[in-house]
């Protein structure tokens, strides 16, 4: 491993581009496991390079920067989680009034653009960021254990850093500040032999608030410190992180037909199985078999909606039968008003049928009545025609008088029909069947 492969060696390994355990590699594959961590590195980036450490890529490597790693660990992605709550308290650790301005002023960034409010409280505070040098303690031991994971440096190289929050009970999340540095404590443009102590609490609370780093270098949480910290202001992808991060998604629920709902739907109470405090739904397909799958955070939820089964039934008149199947006569096992099994249908029906939109459709004389079977109510109704199943016809008129002189026979023949369904019983099968359907029933 040559010298420049050595110097950066900890700069990736403390940023995730290489695992701790790389020592475990075989000899003659380490160099190309390291080449492989500086090309993810300098596409991260945007660098040019091969997977050398280039004169661009030691340069940028040894700019202050936040100490919160670039590619999160596997278990850390697993734990992304959200605060809870909107209303969140702070404090900072010996800070004069000075600093408290300071701090307000950067909390009141993220509070402009999202639903989030900031109070300072000196006790039990959601967020405390104290001063911290080289090894150090956290603050709240009892849950964040009592010596941080990460150390500082001294001066230059890591500024702060900060952690995420967890949904773990009586979780704070802490704002470590490296008190080694020189910093410019005040919200005006800072010198440029020191480091804007606004901006670094901005970028900082931005974690404590759930937010990653961000690749775009006008991004407020770009891991890098720019040279220019001023005027501090979050980008529109800063906005829209952390609106994405504390708002409800939400979902508008749209019929076959493109007329909306009532909505929009809090997503949260739509699908009831999200787990608590995620923070987005990044795909949702239909499988082919009907299932919904969803990609919310880094699950994946395979949804099984409750199914609806065919029930095949007669129509008789004004009432319905449901047939038995599983006998083996396929006997009328039940037998129900027309009303009670489809609300809204008047009496006086004479044809039932099922169109190509899944709905159903009945007819009397001179109407129609469209029946959702998921609602169980009449979507919509008027006098019927052939053009509201897209059938033009050009000879409408005949076909209608053909129609009303086949009713004139029907009713002279009428009294030879049988009147209703509810007429059959196990040994009498001399029913008249008018029209088969099958009913859609829940499982």
């Amino acid at each position: 491993m040559d010298e420049n492969y050595a110097l950066t060696f900890d700069y990736l390994q403390k940023y995730g581009y290489l695992s701790k355990d790389v020592d475990a590699v075989p000899a003659q594959r380490r160099n190309d496991v390291l080449r492989k961590a500086f090309k993810d590195f300098q596409n991260y980036y945007d660098l040019l390079g091969d997977g050398t450490p280039n004169n661009e890529t030691l340069q940028l490597m040894s700019k202050p920067r936040c100490g919160f790693r670039d590619i999160l660990k596997h278990e850390t992605k697993a734990s992304l989680s959200k605060w809870p709550k909107t209303h969140l308290t702070w404090n900072f650790h010996l800070a004069d009034e000075t600093k408290l301005s300071t701090a307000r002023a950067a909390f009141d960034l993220w509070s402009q653009h999202s639903a989030l409010t900031f109070e300072r409280s000196e006790t039990n505070a959601d967020i405390i960021i104290p001063w911290r040098r080289l090894r150090h303690y956290n603050t709240n031991t009892k849950v964040n254990g009592a010596i941080c994971s990460d150390k500082f440096d001294g001066p230059g190289n890591v500024l702060a850093h900060a952690s995420l929050p967890t949904d773990q009970a009586g979780f704070v999340s802490e704002v470590h500040v490296d008190g080694d540095e020189p910093w410019h404590i005040y919200i005006n443009k800072h010198p440029a032999d020191r480091f804007s102590l606004h901006y670094t609490l901005t970028h900082e609370i931005g974690h404590s608030l759930g937010l990653v780093h961000n690749r775009r270098k006008t991004s407020v949480m770009f891991a890098i410190q720019p040279d220019q910290q001023y005027p501090v202001k979050l980008d529109q992808n800063d906005i829209a992180d952390i609106q994405r991060t504390v708002k409800k998604c939400y979902v508008w629920s749209i019929d076959l037909d493109g007329r909306t709902y009532n909505g929009p739907l809090a997503l949260s109470n739509h699908m009831s199985f999200l787990h608590d405090n995620y923070t987005r739904v990044t795909a949702a397909y239909q499988s082919l078999s009907g299932n919904l799958v969803v990609f919310v955070d880094n699950l994946v939820y395979l949804v099984q909606y409750p199914e609806f089964k065919d029930v095949p039934s007669v129509f008789n008149g004004n009432s319905v039968g449901e047939i038995d199947e599983c006998h083996e006569s396929k006997k009328v096992a039940k037998c129900t008003p027309l009303e009670a099994t489809f609300p809204g249908i008047p009496t006086g029906v004479t044809l039932i049928f099922r169109y190509v939109d899944g709905n159903l459709y009945f007819t009397t004389r001179t109407q129609f009545y469209k029946f959702n079977e998921f609602t169980r109510t009449v979507s919509s109704a008027g006098k019927f025609d052939l053009r509201i199943l897209n059938i033009v016809c050009p000879k409408a008129e005949l076909l209608q008088q053909l129609r009303d002189f086949l009713d004139r026979i029907v009713r002279l023949n009428d009294n030879s029909l049988t009147s209703a369904a509810s007429d059959y019983s196990d040994d009498d099968d001399n029913g008249v069947r008018l029209s088969d359907l099958r009913i859609r029933r829940r499982k």
